[in-house]
Formats: structure tokens, sequence, C-alpha cells
């Protein structure tokens, strides 16, 4: 078996996986948004909560990963018997993205009479979050093309 399909499969897990948990984070700060319970206390007890779905979400591509670099090391395999993993994964990064900029889209339209302070805490919890989904898939871009 290629280990692209491990590395593909570890991107998939961890993208949708984290995206879910983005989602639920930017749902609940827009809701305290809504009803003006929103601080920072607010917001670092849901970025807690966010990274901790993150570490339990992560455990299972992380395996995947170790595992698929354990395979690579008694095979070869050619990139092009990689082309289709490596279409998912970026597939996968760019639905990613996508999904990102959309709910940054929502995220700023609901705050455009808020206070500025309020749109930078929604910036900067949209590049934890654009950082934390795309990491898995990068590092299984990268690997898919390293050699044994």
């Amino acid at each position: 078996m290629n280990p692209a399909w491990l590395f593909t499969l570890a991107s998939i897990i961890a993208a949708f996986g984290i995206l879910n948990s983005f989602k639920k984070l930017m749902a609940e700060i827009q809701n305290q948004l809504e009803n003006d319970e929103l601080n920072t206390n607010t917001i670092q007890k849901h970025q807690t909560k966010y990274f901790i779905r993150v570490a339990i979400t992560e455990i299972i591509p992380i395996g995947l990963i170790i595992v698929g670099f354990i395979m690579k090391e008694g095979t070869s395999y050619s990139v092009i018997d990689s082309i289709i993993p490596l279409i998912i994964i970026i597939g996968v990064l760019l639905f990613s993205l996508a999904n990102v900029l959309l709910i940054r889209n929502d995220s700023l339209a609901s705050v455009k009479e808020k206070a500025s302070d309020v749109k930078g805490y929604i910036n900067n919890l949209i590049f934890v979050g654009l950082a934390t989904i795309v990491g898995i898939p990068i590092i299984s871009l990268v690997s898919v093309f390293l050699n044994p």
C-alpha cells in the first residue's frame, strides 16, 4: 500500500474534525456577541475549549502520519503513484480555506456596528483557526513528496 493514502486519510480526518470544532467556536462567539456577553475572559474560555478539541482531533491523524513514515522506509514509489492522494489533499486544503473565509465573512458581517477591538478578536480567531486547520494537510502534502 502506498503510504500517501495514510497521509491523505490523516489530512481528511484532521481538516474536517478541526473545521467542525472551529465552526462551533465561531458559533459560540457569535452567540455571545449577539447577547452582548463577549469579553476577553469568555474568548479565552472558548479558545481553551477549542484547543482541547483540536488536540483530541489530531491524535489519530498524527498516528497515521507516524505509520506513514514507518511504511515509507521499506517501500519505494513514484510521484505518479501519488497523484490521486495529492489531488485529494490539495482539495481538502482548498475546501478548508474556503470554509474559513466564509466563516470570516459571516462573522465580520455581524460585527459591522461593533467596536474595532471585537473585529480584532474575530480576526485573531480566524488566523488561529486557519493555522490549526491547515497544519496536518500541509504536513501530509510535504510528506508525500519526501523520498524514503
